[in-house]
């Protein structure tokens, strides 16, 4: 119990990416907003908020929280298998 599966590893990645957007929700309204309505003007327009949100984005990224959630999820994990493992011995034990 070492490893995450893919599928942890997939759920783990957009729980991760739900809370940077939520961390940095002001920066990238802000990108938004003045994104609104615009078309090609956007690129010079909104360049420094754009540059805003993307280095909210990469300091979250950057933080250490995605391993910190990852190691959380490992550790989950090991409990589970071993109270299960506590069962099942027991269990066994039993009869």
């Amino acid at each position: 119990m070492h490893t995450l599966t893919r599928q942890e590893e997939e759920q783990l990645l957009t729980e991760f990416q739900k809370r940077a957007r939520k961390h940095c929700d002001p920066a990238i309204k802000a990108f938004a907003d003045c994104a609104t309505g615009r078309t090609v003007s956007v690129i010079w327009a909104c360049r420094p908020l754009q540059r805003e949100m993307n280095a909210c984005l990469k300091s979250y990224g950057e933080s250490g929280e995605l391993e910190r959630m990852k190691l959380e999820l490992l550790r989950q994990k090991r409990a589970r298998a071993a109270a299960a493992s506590q069962a099942s011995t027991a269990e066994t034990r039993s009869e």
